[in-house]
């Protein structure tokens, strides 16, 4: 019987020890442990990835002041509009005697 009742109590011991595990506490200590030394571990691999995020950045907005520029070339009342505002300042110059020499 005192065997019985040592065991039952070393079980509920140990039962006690792993739900504390379970409890989350243990277990989000050792989560941040490990984070903290992945992040140390990863901080070249980290620098890298951002400094191709920004590399990125850069190629999509170049492509984006491209794609608007290409959209823009195509638009035929822009290509008028812009040939219009040439020959106006062809004509300005053309017309202007006052400060030629």
């Amino acid at each position: 019987m005192k065997k019985h009742i040592l065991s039952l109590a070393l079980g509920s011991l140990l039962v006690s020890t792993l739900s504390a595990e379970d409890d989350g506490f243990y277990t989000s200590v050792g989560y941040q442990i490990g984070e903290a030394a992945q992040m140390v571990k990863n901080t070249k691999g980290i620098q890298d990835l951002s400094d191709n995020y920004e590399k990125l950045n850069n190629l999509l907005n170049r492509y984006s002041t491209l794609n608007t520029l290409i959209k823009l070339s195509a638009d035929p009342s822009a290509i008028n509009s812009a040939r219009e505002n040439l020959g106006a300042s062809a004509k300005n110059l053309i017309g202007d005697t006052k400060n030629s020499p």
